[in-house]
């Protein structure tokens, strides 16, 4: 029997520029079969619900695994992840998987891989073999 339940989330999109994110907190009802990490990529590929922010991984991404392990999280994408979105950074792309999942209890770390391999240069500049933690000096600042 599926179970379902409701949880508030808080997710890093990019901003209007595509070089700086923005947190969303939505409230998600989801099967309590799958994993919070999951739901929270599943919920970055659909891209955010307001219209301050822009989606920052390609509708072409596809999840192929999640799994925690020692406070790491261990991401597996297929080759949909590569592709560019609108005028997102790359930095700003993997940051936000990285800030949003480590918003969730017993995740301090991340590693990206694509097709099983972390033997890869993301957009030019970024080695997948990091691991990857969160990154506040990436959210745009509130003005005042």
């Amino acid at each position: 029997i599926n179970s379902f339940q409701k949880g508030e989330f808080t997710l890093y999109f990019a901003d209007k520029t595509g070089k700086k994110l923005v947190e969303e907190n939505v409230e998600i009802f989801y099967n309590s079969n799958l994993s919070k990490e999951k739901i929270l990529i599943d919920q970055l590929i659909k891209g955010p619900t307001t219209d301050n922010a822009i989606v920052t991984l390609s509708p072409d991404t596809k999840l192929i695994s999640v799994s925690t392990k020692d406070n790491t999280c261990y991401v597996n994408f297929n080759d949909g992840f590569e592709e560019r979105t609108e005028e997102v950074t790359g930095t700003i792309a993997i940051y936000s998987v990285v800030n949003s999942l480590t918003e969730l209890s017993g995740i301090n770390k991340v590693q990206i891989s694509i097709n099983g391999e972390t033997d890869r240069v993301y957009r030019e500049n970024i080695d997948l073999e990091t691991f990857f933690e969160r990154d506040l000096n990436l959210l745009e600042t509130k003005k005042k």
